[in-house]
C-alpha cells in the first residue's frame, strides 16, 4: 500500500499541469465518486490511452479533474469505498444510459 501511495505522489507531480482557464466554464457538476468511476471506467475499457498504453489511473484522473475543476483527494482510498458500498451497480450508470436514450428519442430519425 506504502508503494501505492508514492507512486500516486511521483504521478501527480509528473502530470502535466493545465492552465485554469484552458477549458473555461467547462464544470463537473455531480458527485466526485461519479468522477472517479466514469474515468476509472474509460482507462480500464481501454478507452482513454496514453502513448497506445492504459495510463496510471491517478494521472488520469487529476489531469481530467483539472479541465472540469473539482479536486479528487484520496483517489485510492475512494476506490476501495466505492469497492465495499452494499449498492454494486453505480446510480450514475442508470442516469447515463437514461439521458442518452432520452437523448435519441427526442432527436430525429433520418
Amino acid at each position: 500500500m506504502q508503494e501505492l501511495k508514492a507512486d500516486y505522489f511521483k504521478t501527480l507531480e509528473s502530470a502535466p499541469a493545465i492552465n485554469d482557464n484552458a477549458f473555461p466554464g467547462y464544470d463537473w457538476s455531480r458527485k466526485i465518486v461519479d468522477f472517479i468511476e466514469l474515468f476509472v471506467s474509460l482507462v480500464k475499457s481501454g478507452t482513454i490511452t496514453k502513448d497506445q498504453k492504459e495510463p496510471e489511473l491517478s494521472e488520469t484522473i487529476n489531469y481530467f479533474s483539472q479541465i472540469f475543476h473539482i479536486e479528487v483527494n484520496s483517489l485510492y482510498q475512494k476506490l476501495g469505498d466505492i469497492k465495499r458500498r452494499k449498492q454494486k451497480e453505480s446510480p450514475m450508470w442508470g442516469r447515463l444510459i437514461q439521458s442518452f436514450q432520452q437523448y435519441l428519442d427526442k432527436t430525429p430519425k433520418e
